[in-house]
C-alpha cells in the first residue's frame, strides 16, 4: 500500500528514468510516485501594479515574464495585483518564489500583501515499463479512457482532481493540484499499480 503522512511528495527511491520490474511494482507501488517538475501557483498582491514603472526598474522585465533564480521560477505579474509562478519543483518552493517577488515589490514602494496564494496546477511524470494501452484498456475498461484517435494516451478517469497519462512507453504524466496531497498516495498509485500489474508488452 502507497501512504505517506506527509503532504509533500517524496523523491523517488530509484531513479524515475529506469523502467520499473512489474514484480516491483507489485511489492512496492511507492516507486510509482512521480517526481514533480513544476508547480504552477497563484496569488494576489493586494494592489494595483505599474507595470512600467516595475519594467523600468527592475533588470531584464520589460512587459516578459520575471525570472526568479533562486528557486528557479518564472513569475508574470498583471496590474491588477495577481502573479503567476511556475516552473518550481514544489509548493513550498512555489511560495518562496511568490514571496520573494512580492518583497521585490515593497522595495520599490508598493503596499504590497500576500493574499489567497493557491496552487493552480502540478505536474508530474515517472517512467514504467512499456504496455499496449489498447490492450490494457480492454481489461480495465470502466477504469480508463483510450482514443488514440485524438490523443495517444491512456487517461485514467477515477481520481477526481488528479489526471493520471499513461503512454506506450511506460512514460506516465501526472496533472493536478492534487498530486502533492495524501489524496494523491492513497488512491492514485494504487489504482496505477492495479492498472499496470496485469499487463505489459513482450
Amino acid at each position: 500500500m502507497c501512504a505517506s503522512s506527509s503532504s509533500e511528495l517524496k523523491p523517488l527511491p530509484v531513479n524515475p528514468g529506469t523502467p520499473a520490474d512489474p514484480e516491483t511494482l507489485k511489492e512496492k507501488p511507492s516507486n510509482l510516485v512521480p517526481v514533480i517538475c513544476n508547480v504552477i501557483s497563484t496569488v494576489d498582491l493586494g494592489c494595483s501594479l505599474d507595470l512600467k514603472f516595475i519594467a523600468r526598474r527592475m533588470w531584464n522585465v520589460e512587459y516578459k515574464p520575471q525570472v526568479i533564480r533562486e528557486p528557479e521560477a518564472t513569475v508574470t505579474i498583471f496590474q491588477s495585483g495577481k502573479i503567476i509562478s511556475l516552473g518550481t519543483k514544489s509548493v513550498e518552493e512555489s511560495r518562496l518564489a511568490a514571496r520573494k517577488f512580492a518583497r521585490k515589490l515593497q522595495k520599490f514602494g508598493f503596499p504590497v500583501r500576500f493574499l489567497n496564494f493557491k496552487i493552480q496546477n502540478i505536474v508530474a511524470f515517472c517512467q514504467t515499463f512499456p504496455v499496449d494501452l489498447a490492450e490494457l484498456q480492454k481489461v480495465h475498461r470502466g477504469q480508463c479512457s483510450y482514443e488514440p484517435e485524438m490523443y495517444n494516451g491512456l487517461v485514467l478517469d477515477q481520481i477526481t482532481g488528479i489526471r493520471v497519462s499513461l503512454f506506450s512507453t511506460g512514460y506516465i504524466n501526472v496533472f493536478g493540484e492534487l498530486v502533492h496531497t495524501s489524496q494523491f498516495n492513497y488512491k492514485c498509485c494504487p489504482l496505477v499499480v492495479k492498472v499496470l500489474a496485469h499487463i505489459r508488452t513482450a
